[in-house]
């Protein structure tokens, strides 16, 4: 027997209820563990996106204390490289950064990076975006001999796997030129170069502020999905629907 409506939630989010979204998923924890128990995967997959919708209305230490709960269960039951246990991880490392948190961040991020290489492949778009996601973080905390070496391996899986002329091929190219003037090289910035190429400047968003002392980007998305279960059946739907306008961390 269905005890809720897994997808009204997220048909109120995309209507722009996020209240009654809100409302509609604390409602349905409720039945869940009351019928079911705390680690049922219907319960864990509520509770899931119920802390993301916490998450997108700015909520985050209610979204970090239901993140928290369901990936202790998750990787109790499952492990880290479940699906689902990385949904979660990868939901948790953005509110750490939206509350500043970069340490954290940071060593979340990099167990998420080494889950996707396992899941998903070197090359899978998942992998490359939370390879760009961890560079953003080095950025921020001004650890940029890092976030150079990381987007050195990130443009050159991305030249393979995308192509050369990729926009985000392009863009991550731009990160790294910033990462070289970050650091004093300019010369090398304006020739960024992996094959012997120049880079054309002319295809690049110029991002204002790229570099040192630059003002912190909104993190990439990181697929953090609202999962649906439909006949007992687990999926994952709207990858990255929720994952537009991401802000910032607040100023240190």
């Amino acid at each position: 027997m269905r005890i809720f409506a897994n997808r009204a939630p997220l048909l109120r989010r995309n209507q722009g209820k996020s209240g009654e979204a809100e409302a509609l998923l604390t409602k349905s924890l409720e039945g869940c563990r009351r019928l079911l128990g705390e680690g049922h995967p219907e319960t864990l997959n509520v509770t899931h996106n119920l802390a993301t919708q916490y998450r997108i209305e700015g909520k985050y230490a209610e979204a970090e204390l239901q993140y928290t709960k369901v990936l202790e269960i998750r990787q109790r039951l499952f492990g880290e490289t479940h699906r689902e246990t990385r949904e979660t991880m990868a939901g948790l490392s953005l509110v750490y950064y939206n509350r500043g948190r970069l340490a954290e961040t940071e060593a979340l991020l990099s167990k998420l990076v080494q889950v996707d290489r396992r899941l998903f492949g070197d090359d899978a778009p998942n992998t490359l975006t939370s390879m760009s996601t961890l560079a953003e973080v080095y950025r921020v905390e001004g650890k940029y001999t890092e976030a150079e070496a990381l987007l050195i391996k990130l443009v050159e899986m991305a030249r393979r796997s995308l192509g050369a002329e990729d926009p985000k091929t392009l863009a991550w190219m731009n990160d790294l030129a910033g990462a070289y003037r970050a650091e004093g090289r300019s010369a090398e910035a304006e020739t960024v170069t992996l094959d012997g190429s120049l880079l054309d400047r002319t295809k690049l968003d110029q991002r204002a502020g790229d570099g040192a002392g630059a003002a912190p980007k909104p993190l990439p998305a990181l697929s953090v999905v609202f999962v649906i279960s439909t006949a007992g059946n687990t999926k994952s739907m709207f990858t990255g629907e929720w994952e537009t306008d991401v802000p910032g961390p607040p100023s240190q």
